[in-house]
């Protein structure tokens, strides 16, 4: 006699969960059609896209002769075809004529989609300054006159603030 009960109280209940679950089309008499929306195809990626992803400051040990730094430096091609790189770097102090080092080196040839990691000897004499402006760029070599992506990291340094 429960059983009976407890399925007629359970076939409505099942009744009003399969109702729910129909499926179907609804369309609004009032609303209308629009021709589909046009899609812009992606842009490709650029022929030259040279970007500078990381900059690090290695100290060298205490053991070391000349006491100097190394700077790592991380580029990236983004762009389709292999390109010639090649690094410049500037430590200036507060005021930007105020030049301390200048390097550049040659990351040779990278290709589309590569990293390289160049390398910068830093000379231990550097003047004291409360700050320093470090600037990093990536510049295409060969006959590149233009190029698109973060070609350039401009860093302030203040040591001991």
């Amino acid at each position: 006699m429960l059983g009976r009960v407890k399925r007629a109280a359970l076939l409505p209940l099942l009744g009003l969960m399969l109702a729910g679950c129909g499926t179907g089309a609804f369309e609004p008499s009032g609303v209308r059609s629009e021709p589909p929306v046009s899609l812009v195809q992606a842009t490709p990626r650029p022929e030259v896209s040279l970007a500078v992803t990381a900059v690090q400051l290695e100290t060298t040990p205490p053991a070391a002769p000349d006491g100097s730094n190394r700077l790592v430096v991380v580029i990236d091609n983004r762009g389709r075809r292999r390109v010639e790189a090649r690094v410049r770097v500037r430590l200036t102090g507060d005021d930007p004529s105020d030049t301390l080092a200048e390097i550049s080196r040659d990351a040779g040839s990278v290709a589309a989609g590569e990293s390289r990691v160049v390398r910068f000897e830093i000379p231990a004499e550097i003047p004291d300054r409360s700050c320093y402006t470090l600037s990093v760029q990536v510049l295409p070599g060969g006959e590149v006159t233009e190029m698109t992506g973060q070609g350039a990291r401009v860093y302030r340094l203040c040591p001991g603030r």
